[in-house]
């Protein structure tokens, strides 16, 4: 699901060429924030799992696959994350990955203790659908940290399990 959120740009455009494959979702709606581009695109998709993928982001292509494997072998976990590299403009690397180390596990007292986890940003998360189906419909006056919202809440509940190597 690819969310067209009153983009100036030529995005959906781009998707469009994309839609005679049926697995390909373009929602397009005048622009709302994030939040808002994060309700529409949840109530669009349908699958099982939901990645997050920032636009100025790219996924590797066997990450997917990897998040789907990783969700198999732990049937427990609400959230999958994995540290994510920066690269140029070009697609050079940018050593190093972030965040540094990611660990699997229950987060709930880290998350009570002091507000947070060790994660990634937003193209570094996947979540169960039924785990973060309970956080939407956002509120749309959420402008930023969107992503945190979701996988602070999302790990509050549900354990995390995390790959080391995708990026």
């Amino acid at each position: 699901v690819v969310c067209d959120d009153g983009s100036t740009d030529e995005t959906a455009a781009i998707v469009e060429r994309f839609l005679q494959d049926e697995r390909v979702t373009l929602v397009r709606k005048p622009n709302g924030g994030v939040s808002s581009a994060l309700n529409a695109s949840f109530e669009a998709c349908t699958g099982s799992i939901v990645c997050l993928l920032d636009a100025d982001d790219v996924f590797l292509p066997d990450k997917v696959g990897l998040i789907v494997d990783a969700f198999a072998r732990d049937h427990s976990s609400g959230l999958v994350t994995h540290r994510v590299l920066r690269i140029t403009s070009d697609g050079r690397p940018l050593p190093p990955a972030i965040p540094i180390r990611i660990t699997s596990g229950s987060f709930q007292n880290s998350i009570l203790r002091t507000g947070d986890f060790p994660r990634p940003p937003a193209s570094g998360l996947a979540f169960r659908r039924q785990a973060v189906r309970v956080m939407f419909p956002l509120p749309e006056d959420l402008k930023a940290g969107v992503d945190a919202y979701l996988a602070i809440g999302v790990a509050l509940g549900n354990r995390t399990r995390s790959i080391n190597n995708v990026s």
